[in-house]
């Protein structure tokens, strides 16, 4: 949560969606890291019950990182997978935007 925090005080934006089990867990991280004024700004955060089991990223709109968990221990990640494919980056980023718009903002 450091190296986002760093990341968001350089101007990149983040939104994360997230169940609100895992939401509480970084709420809690954020209070304790208690950084620099405006260091959250532009960190989004928003809760929903539909999320999706699998954890993903879209950078810059046009890559996909999605992470490997070990089916007989899913607290395991396994690998992190890069892809570069602007059109998989857009239908996973269509489908994360129509969960972000159901779901519930939540404030830190």
């Amino acid at each position: 949560m450091d190296k986002v925090i760093k990341a968001s005080l350089r101007g990149i934006k983040f939104r994360v969606l997230a169940s609100e089990e895992m939401m509480n867990i970084f709420k809690d991280i954020f209070r304790k890291l208690n950084g620099p004024k405006g260091a959250l700004q532009n960190i989004n955060l928003r809760t929903t019950s539909s999320i999706s089991t699998t954890y993903f990223m879209i950078i810059d709109s046009e890559k996909v990182v999605l992470q490997v968990d070990d089916p007989t221990d899913p607290s395991n990640t396994l690998a992190m997978t890069k892809i570069w494919d602007e059109k998989l980056a857009r239908r996973i980023e269509e489908k994360f935007n129509e969960m972000w718009d159901e779901a519930k903002l939540v404030e830190v």
